[in-house]
């Protein structure tokens, strides 16, 4: 996905090796970021902490990104939604957090504009095929470049 590398100021860097879940402060050698799986939890998709720094635990420095492809796939727009829990999960790795604008009390979207870290379903939402399913919108991506 090189969304990241076209939108923000995070350098694109291909992985051409198998996935080195050490802490990189163990063995001085960089390490995977983020590696992928399908599960079977209720949800969508979930983004847990893998490996903690050495140096600091409360920063993670390795992720573990889960799909539920069937759940996914249960969806009336599964493509969209698809493509917004991926990068609603890969939001989570580089530290942006959800909002609900569906919730009964709505929390709604940081700068106003509706992107991939939206939870829920995007049937629930009024443009479910739209460019937010893939997207971030410009408030989160200023925090992206100010983090990274």
């Amino acid at each position: 996905m090189d969304y990241l590398y076209w939108t923000t100021d995070i350098p694109g860097i291909p992985q051409h090796a198998t996935c080195d879940y050490l802490n990189s402060n163990q063995d001085g050698d960089p390490a995977t970021d983020v590696a992928w799986a399908q599960f079977s939890d209720p949800v969508y998709g979930s983004a847990v902490c893998a490996v903690r720094t050495a140096s600091d635990s409360s920063v993670c420095d390795q992720r573990l990104v889960s799909l539920n492809v069937t759940n996914i796939q249960n969806v009336n727009h599964w493509q969209h939604q698809m493509m917004k829990t991926t990068c609603h999960e890969l939001g989570h790795t580089v530290g942006l957090d959800h909002y609900y604008p569906q919730a009964p009390i709505p929390d709604f979207p940081p700068g106003g504009v509706l992107d991939c870290m939206a939870s829920q379903s995007v049937d629930d939402y009024d443009e479910p095929t739209g460019s937010w399913t893939y997207t971030y919108n410009s408030h989160h991506i200023a925090h992206i470049n100010a983090w990274w």
